[in-house]
């Protein structure tokens, strides 16, 4: 197990699904039964806080919730090409992001974590010099690293130490974590996103869980800061673990992009992608992700048009436009004309406050 951990070079011996995604065995019926019993609980510790007139109707919510929850679970782990590198890296990412919404007053939980995923990724990466050696050819890589180097410098600048400081530190981390991810593909062979892609099921899948008791309200637990504010109406997860609406929007979007237009993934797999974005996104209301996927839709329409990857014309049609289509779906869903024009923050706001 200690091997599997400090060396990435193992997942070069994984890769095979948990469940497989072909077929129907004992083991499917045995994960089905653990995620139908978890959401009986969920929908039974709900509907035994409320009075008997609301019960039935929250029971039956929150049991739907750590259902769609419970079910994702089991969508990863039938992800062809999952490796336990990959996974490390995308849950040490997405578990960051959630403890810093749902600690914002006790930032030391995440600098633990933050810690943790530095120390593994030190391992990772020796020898560090020669490996970061690589790392500038690596424009995408960049994307992410020069917004903390920016960050970095614009702090000292205005002379604030203390944030260029942790901006500093997160742009350390990030550069490990990009190196990371390069050592790890290098010694395994194995495409790591898979892996980083099934992390960020099994969080959305603890999201909603855990806070299948207000999933489906009109009014969801938010943090209790300015950053919660006005925002009941969008799903964040659970009291006591948070991400905000937006990064949750992101996620999904991603989930919804390496699976559904990858040909590698099963047929159903690749629909189930498509079905879990518009499922989930009306309930977070993000305008920042319908635009994302309004993009990829799009982009995914021109390069199925163009480069004929259907053998027939109705079949392009028919991927070109299914994902374009669930975008209006997901506007519609989340509110139609109202929600793309909507105030966040009051009159006082522009429309691009709280996206």
């Amino acid at each position: 197990m200690v091997n599997l951990l400090l060396d990435p070079g193992t997942a070069a011996r994984q890769g095979e699904p948990v469940l497989d995604p072909r077929r129907w065995t004992d083991r499917h019926r045995l994960f089905a039964g653990a995620a139908l019993l978890v959401a009986l609980v969920a929908g039974l510790v709900q509907a035994l806080q409320h009075d008997p007139t609301a019960s039935a109707v929250d029971g039956l919510r929150a049991f739907l919730a750590a259902g769609f929850g419970a079910g994702l679970v089991l969508f990863a782990l039938s992800l062809r090409g999952l490796t336990l590198p990959g996974f490390l890296i995308g849950a040490l990412f997405v578990t960051a992001g959630m403890l810093s919404w749902a600690y914002t007053d006790t930032p030391i939980v995440v600098w633990v974590l933050l810690l943790a995923e530095g120390a593994l990724f030190l391992v990772w990466t020796f020898p560090w010099l020669r490996n970061l050696a690589g790392l500038p050819r690596l424009g995408t890589a960049w994307l992410g690293l020069a917004y903390w180097l920016l960050g970095t410098i614009g702090a000292a600048l205005v002379w604030h130490p203390g944030v260029a400081v942790q901006r500093l530190t997160y742009a350390g981390l990030f550069t490990l974590a990009a190196m990371a991810i390069v050592v790890a593909t290098r010694k395994s062979g194995r495409d790591l996103s898979v892996g980083i892609t099934a992390a960020f099921l099994c969080a959305l899948a603890v999201l909603f869980i855990l806070g299948s008791g207000n999933a489906l309200d009109t009014v969801h637990a938010v943090p209790h800061n300015k950053w919660g504010e006005h925002m009941e109406y969008r799903f964040w997860g659970a009291p006591g673990l948070l991400y905000h609406p937006n990064s949750i929007a992101l996620i999904l979007v991603l989930v919804a992009v390496r699976i559904g237009a990858e040909d590698a993934f099963e047929r159903w797999q690749r629909y189930a992608a498509l079905a879990v974005v518009t499922v989930a996104l009306p309930l977070v209301n993000s305008r920042t992700g319908v635009i994302y996927l309004g993009v990829v839709a799009v982009l995914h329409a021109l390069l199925v048009w163009r480069r004929r990857m259907y053998p027939t014309r109705s079949a392009r049609w028919l991927a070109a436009l299914l994902p374009l289509v669930l975008v209006g779906v997901i506007v519609v869903a989340s509110g139609g004309w109202a929600f793309l024009t909507a105030k966040r923050y009051g009159e006082a706001a522009d429309v691009t406050s709280g996206r």
